[in-house]
This record gives C-alpha cells, sequence and structure tokens, in this order.
C-alpha cells in the first residue's frame, strides 16, 4: 500500500477522472475481424473512473440511457477535454449491424451521431457496392476535422480465402460528421491513426504487396490532408508482426505502442519507438513491458496489454488481461480485463476491474496541447502529382555495389489495383494473393540519376528502376499515393537513411516542366495488365510458327512444336502462359515473396527478380529464334514479367478472357479466309487466329495487314483498315466471339453488373438508407 500511494502521488497524476471504455473484446479474435460490427458483443461502454486513487473507486456509464445497446470502441478525448469522440454499433437495429462515429459530452450530457446519418452521402471508392460501410477508430485532428478509418473504399484484404473481412482505410470528415473525404488510395488495411506532437498522422498499415501476407502491419504517417505517406517505423522487421495503437508520449518525439501478432484483436506487449535510433531496429524499442514477449512470433503469452496512454515518459495506463492471447477464430472472455498503471520500475498497479465486461481504452481527463496544424499541399485543379527523384543511383539495395553509373535507363510506374470482392477469381499461378498491377509508362533518367514526371493523383503505384533492355533492376515493394495537386521528391531509391538532398539538382529541376510518363507498350485498355490481351497477341505474331503450329521440318523446329504457345481457351491457366511462366530457373523471381522470411523484407536486390529471374527474357534479349521481335511486343512480354506475371488483370468474375467462340459463326470465317488466303491458315485452330479478348489483334487480322498500316504484314492481304475485305473479316471475327453474360468491360473498375455490386450489400444499403431518411 505504501508503494501504491507513493506511486499516486507522482505530480504527473494530478488528473481527477480517467475515461474507459467498459466493453467485450470482440467475438472473433483477427486483427482485421475485430473491426467488424457483425463481431462485436454490447457492453455499458465509455465509463468514467473518478476517486481512482482511493479504494472506493467510483465508476458512472456516462450514456447510460442515451443510447441503445449496443457495442463501443476506441474513445479519443478531444484536446480541450469537453467531449470523447467513439465508434458505436446498435444492437437494437435490424439487419446488418455495424459501427459508425458518435460524439458525446464528456458529461454525458448529450450524444449525437456523426456518420451513417441522412445527412452521408454514403459515396464509395469506384462507386463500389461490394461491402458494408462501417467507421471505425476515430481521432481528432488539430484542425477541429475528425480522421478515421472507414470501409467505405470497399475493398478487402487478399488473404481471407473468401471470408467476409473488408479492408479499412483511412478517410476524414468534419466535426459535424459531413464532408467526407477519402484519403488513402491504398489496396490494404489501415487503423489506429493518431496525431503526432508535430502534427502528423501516424497510423498502422497492413501492406503485402509482393510480400508476406502477415509479416508487416507497421506504422506510416501522413500529413493532415493525405500527402507525403510515408513509412515510420519497421516496415523492414518480421518482428513483431504488428505495430498498432500508437500514440504520441508527450514533450517528446516518442511514440508508445503495441507490438503483437497478426492473428489476434489487438493486444500484446507495450513498447516505445524511438526513431531517432533507426526506423528498422530493435534497437529503438523500448519494452515497458518485458515480461510479454512478441506475441504470435514467440507463441500466445499472458499477460498482454493493449491501448497504452502515456501520463508521461515515465507512467503509462493501459488494459491489461491476464488469459493468454487468444489467437484468430477463438472468443476472449467477456471479462478478465482491467485498467493499469505501469511505472518507470516495473511497477503494476490495479487502478479498475469490473468482473463483469472487460475495460479497455484508459484516457486522463485533461488537457492536451494542440499540435500544430500544417498547411495543404493539394490542389483540387489538378488530377495528377509529381514526382522528383534526384538521384536514382542512392540506393542502400546495392550492398555489392553492383548498380553502377549509366546502368539505370528509365523509371517504371505501375498502378496496384484491389481486391473488390470477398471470394476473390484467380490472377497469378504463383502468387495466390497477388494483387492485379498494370504499367501507367516509364520516364527516361537524366544524366544525373535524376527525373521529374507527372503520376495520376488518387492511384496506388510503385516504382521500379530499369535497364537498357527495359528491364526491372529494382522493385519498390511498398506502395505510395498522390493526392491531387501534391508534389513528392524523393533523394534516391531507399536511399541511406540520412542522405541528404542536392541542392543543385533540386534547383536544376525545379525550373524543368515535369514529364508525361511515356505509356505501357502494347493494347490501352481498362485495368490491369492482361496475358490474353497484351502477350498472347505477340506469341500469335513471333512464337507460334515455330512453337505450336510446327512449321519447318528440322528436328530443331519439332522439338520447339514441343512448346505449344497457341492459346487454348483454358482460365486456369492458358497453355502458352504456363509454357512461358514454368521456363526456366526464374521461380526465384515470381514465387519467393510468399516463401523464405528474408526474402520477404522491403529491400530488393539487384537484378534478381521478375523478368531479371525468367530465362525467355533473357532469350528474347538475344534474339531467340532470330525472330527479330519489334521493340513494342518485346516489352509487352518484359512488362508483364515484371508485373509478376499476372494472368488476369481484375479479381472479378465475367472476364472477357472467359469469351468462347461460335462454331458456326467459325467455320463463316474459315470459309471467307480460304477464298482470301488459301488452305493453308484455313486449318489451323481457332485460337491461333482469333484472340477473343482483344479481337482488334487477332492474328487472322492482324498477319495479313499491311506493316505500314499497323499490321504484321506477314502474308500478302489487306491494304489499309479501310480495306473492305478487312472490314468483312473484322465482322466475322466479331461474330465468333460469344461474350459473357455481364461481362467485365472495365477493367478493375466495373459496373455493378459486372460484379462491382453485391446483392446483399445492395438490398442491406437501401433499407439502412431508407431507415435514416424516415422511409421505414
Amino acid at each position: 500500500m505504501l508503494r501504491r500511494e507513493i506511486i499516486f502521488s507522482h505530480p504527473a497524476l494530478d488528473f481527477d477522472k480517467i475515461l474507459i471504455n467498459a466493453n467485450p473484446p470482440t467475438m472473433y479474435s483477427h486483427n482485421g475481424d475485430q473491426h467488424l460490427g457483425r463481431h462485436s458483443r454490447p457492453g455499458p461502454g465509455l465509463t468514467m473512473l473518478s476517486d481512482w486513487k482511493s479504494e472506493k473507486i467510483k465508476a458512472r456509464a456516462i450514456l447510460k440511457g442515451k443510447l441503445p445497446e449496443g457495442a463501443f470502441r476506441n474513445p479519443d478525448l478531444h484536446y480541450d477535454a469537453d467531449k470523447v469522440v467513439f465508434s458505436f454499433c446498435d444492437h437494437t437495429a435490424e439487419g446488418e449491424k455495424r459501427y459508425f462515429l458518435y460524439e458525446a459530452a464528456i458529461d454525458g450530457s448529450w450524444v449525437k451521431q456523426l456518420t451513417g446519418t441522412a445527412r452521408d452521402k454514403f459515396e464509395t471508392w469506384e462507386d463500389r457496392a461490394t461491402v458494408i460501410i462501417e467507421d471505425n477508430d476515430a481521432c481528432y485532428l488539430p484542425d477541429g476535422n475528425i480522421i478515421f478509418v472507414s470501409t467505405r473504399g470497399q475493398t478487402f484484404g487478399r488473404c481471407h480465402s473468401g471470408r467476409y473481412n473488408p479492408a479499412w482505410i483511412l478517410y476524414k470528415c468534419d466535426a459535424n460528421g459531413d464532408n467526407i473525404t477519402q484519403m488513402s488510395f491504398g489496396n490494404e488495411n489501415e487503423y489506429e491513426p493518431a496525431v503526432l506532437n508535430d502534427g502528423r498522422i501516424i497510423f498502422t498499415r497492413w501492406e503485402y504487396t509482393n510480400r508476406h501476407e502477415m509479416l508487416f502491419h507497421k506504422l506510416w504517417w501522413c500529413r493532415l490532408d493525405g500527402t507525403n505517406v510515408s513509412h515510420y517505423f519497421g516496415n523492414d522487421m518480421v518482428s513483431p508482426m504488428e505495430f498498432v495503437e500508437a500514440t504520441p508520449i508527450p514533450g517528446t518525439h516518442k511514440v508508445v505502442t503495441t507490438a503483437q501478432g497478426h492473428h489476434s484483436y489487438n493486444t500484446g506487449t507495450t513498447v516505445v519507438l524511438d526513431v531517432n535510433r533507426g526506423e528498422n531496429t530493435e534497437d529503438a524499442i523500448e519494452h515497458i513491458t518485458p515480461e510479454t514477449p512478441y506475441s504470435e512470433t514467440f507463441g500466445w503469452p499472458k499477460p498482454h496489454y493493449s491501448h497504452p496512454y502515456p501520463v508521461n515518459e515515465e507512467l503509462f495506463l493501459v488494459s491489461r488481461a491476464n488469459h493468454m492471447v487468444h489467437a484468430q477464430g477463438h472468443t476472449p472472455p467477456l471479462a478478465d480485463r482491467g485498467i493499469y498503471l505501469l511505472d518507470p520500475v516495473g511497477g503494476r498497479e490495479l487502478i479498475y476491474e469490473d468482473p463483469d465486461v472487460a475495460s479497455f481504452s484508459p484516457i486522463a481527463i485533461r488537457n492536451r496541447q494542440r499540435p500544430p496544424v500544417m498547411p495543404e499541399l493539394t490542389s483540387s485543379e489538378q488530377e495528377y502529382g509529381t514526382v522528383f527523384l534526384q538521384n536514382a543511383y542512392l540506393t542502400r539495395n546495392d550492398k555489392e555495389g553492383v548498380i553502377k553509373p549509366g546502368m539505370i535507363k528509365a523509371v517504371r510506374v505501375n498502378a496496384l489495383g484491389v481486391q473488390p470482392r470477398a471470394e476473390r477469381t484467380y490472377c497469378s499461378m504463383w502468387v495466390s494473393k497477388e494483387i492485379p498491377k498494370k504499367v501507367l509508362g516509364t520516364i527516361p533518367l537524366n544524366e544525373d540519376g535524376s527525373a521529374f514526371f507527372k503520376i495520376p493523383a488518387e492511384t496506388s503505384v510503385q516504382m521500379q528502376i530499369l535497364d537498357e533492355n527495359g528491364m526491372a533492376i529494382l522493385t519498390e515493394k511498398s506502395l505510395f499515393y498522390l493526392q491531387p495537386g501534391e508534389s513528392r521528391s524523393c533523394v534516391g531509391c531507399h536511399e541511406p537513411a540520412g542522405t541528404s538532398p542536392l541542392t543543385s539538382v533540386i534547383a536544376r529541376n525545379t525550373r524543368r516542366t515535369p514529364k508525361d510518363l511515356t505509356p505501357a507498350a502494347g493494347p490501352q485498355y481498362e485495368g490491369g495488365l492482361s496475358f490474353m490481351r497484351t502477350v498472347q497477341p505477340v506469341l500469335d505474331r513471333y512464337c507460334i510458327g515455330c512453337h505450336g503450329l510446327g512449321e519447318g521440318d528440322t528436328e530443331k523446329l519439332k522439338k520447339a512444336n514441343d512448346i505449344n504457345l497457341i492459346h487454348d481457351g483454358m482460365l486456369k491457366w492458358p497453355r502458352s502462359f504456363s509454357h512461358i511462366v514454368k521456363r526456366g530457373d526464374h521461380h526465384f523471381g515470381l514465387k519467393k515473396y510468399m516463401g523464405g522470411v528474408n526474402a520477404q523484407r522491403n529491400i530488393s536486390t539487384p537484378y534478381e527478380d521478375f523478368a531479371y529471374g525468367n530465362k525467355v527474357a533473357h532469350m528474347l534479349v538475344k534474339n531467340h529464334g532470330k525472330c527479330n521481335m519489334d521493340r513494342d511486343s518485346y516489352m509487352r512480354i518484359i512488362e508483364w514479367l515484371d508485373l509478376n506475371a499476372q494472368c488476369y488483370g481484375d479479381l472479378f468474375p465475367n472476364k472477357l478472357e472467359e469469351r468462347t467462340i461460335d462454331e458456326e459463326a467459325m467455320g463463316k470465317l474459315r470459309e471467307y479466309a480460304k477464298e482470301l488466303f488459301g488452305e493453308k491458315i484455313t486449318g489451323q485452330p481457332e485460337r491461333a487466329l482469333i484472340n477473343t479478348a482483344q479481337p482488334d489483334e487477332s492474328r487472322i487480322l492482324m498477319a495479313p495487314l499491311a506493316a505500314n498500316a499497323g499490321g504484321w504484314g506477314q502474308i500478302d492481304g489487306f491494304k489499309s483498315k479501310q480495306d473492305p475485305a478487312y472490314k468483312k473479316m473484322v465482322k466475322l471475327v466479331d461474330e465468333c466471339i460469344v461474350p459473357c453474360e455481364n461481362e467485365n468491360r472495365n477493367g478493375w473498375k466495373p459496373t455493378i453488373a459486372a460484379g462491382a455490386g453485391e446483392e446483399w450489400v445492395i438490398e442491406s444499403r437501401r433499407q439502412y438508407l431508407d431507415k435514416v431518411n424516415g422511409k421505414l
């Protein structure tokens, strides 16, 4: 008791009240599912603790009788300590349970709903309707707005095997819950935003584009307007798997956070991060609760902690449970979780515990200094942002010094798609959790290694640096996006920490106009790169003569015919696709990302992955078969390989690649082809003649079309696309193709009819909107 009295007499503990959240934990223990209203359990909610230093502590549910029975999550106290914002899920409402944002007076005198009201426009990213709209993890911003995470992005995490577990990304609204604005355009989950002492927003991002799907839930930051999204800590650390609930420590540059595993709700061990000691090192981590190791990495420990609140640099309020961490799929107990004070000499003083319900989210009721408000760096008048790269040769990835001056010729920018449905269709043969990608374009480097260029705003992108053959030397394993009008700069490609920009290079490039990207090779279409639409026409033009049609009678050509590169109409996986993907020692570049842990790190190794790991790419560089492939055709294959050799450019059903061929119409086409070109081409396989997904690049159209008219000029035939015979053949090709029902012609931005709308989501949204608008 004497020790307790001494600790509680600390001058930093001079506040009279503590706000907590009295609510059972989620029924389904997983870092994503815990946010969903469908897994929530009701509780008393926001509870004020007074006389908390005494033996007769008082606990009062401040909103008792003011809200229906429901579940509360993650309160955040206003800077003036007079009100609190939180998430609430009404358990008395019919239909889907869902969280929305609410705000209440700290004394409980009033409460109001902020989002999910009649004023809410329920707008979603790309106007999709695949996810129930929910809002969570609200945090007050110093400019008066509120940041939160939401499912309004209508996307899913990619490793849930069809389980309903949507992704959450950053949004913000004004103080009344209006003017809801999407801040993030990432393709993976983001959680628990907070405001650092310098005014930046810190949050957890779960990312696994070409990386392990569980190991990287680390800390990132951005400005209040969503610009400058950047790494904060841990993205090259395998353990712990996740940092969450990051909170700035008053008067310092440090943050306190919960370090934990992947397959549980937010609970683990309490640590303090000092990024001045590094961004990816255990040396920067101070373990406040060393009795609890990193969960999942080292088993499922007890006790475990969550929601650290820093009183100062030495004292922390926490929520502590004394049972083992419950892994995914298990339901944690209703209670067995209290509020503790951690002191600098290892004390664990129990402040409050309710035997009937768990206690979370302790917050001292006291004013906080409002961080500075950063000026906005966006412009609503621009649909693009600009990137200034000072010197691509400045890279920590090249530890062996194999990248020499002059080796890097260009930068490629790739757009990353999303998974908009719980049940994904196939995309990649080797990486089951792959996300579809597309090449936005390339930009040549200046002689000094710099580049200044535009990229589309509000688009998730990664960059690659290219050699003289257009092959990616290094690939960025994270993503970034630009807000409209945002200007982004970097010193190099993952340059060594502390590298300073050269003012001479900056001055020289700021006088230049940012360049447009040179578009990707091949046909331009919506969505990600499709093998059948971009690569198959190249095979039909240069390869199937030897590999499929068996033209020639030498033993070498007969052997080549064993590798058949004619598309066979298969969906999973086409013969021509499989032959190239499986050819040679390229698995290292395509498969390793879901393999060994060390390969999952954020640092690429030069000349190792994707096209460089595929023998076919190197065969083409050496002019395999003396085919003299044109540059556009060559780059189609290289860009495909550098996108991890994906087969399809979207994750929706009803793909263009699923089209079939009408046999009766095909007979008419063959008759006309025989009339024009004779017997030889007439009897060839139908898929050698027609590309059902990219009809205008069908071989029966392109091979006879003169080269100066945009064709291949391989046989005498059409002089131009205005030739009546060409037009008739186009019509016959179109008549051969049987479209899918409700086929998706918009890539990863399809119509609702093509799969961007789930019927149950659309109906649930309609019912909810009718209710809030007074129609029910």
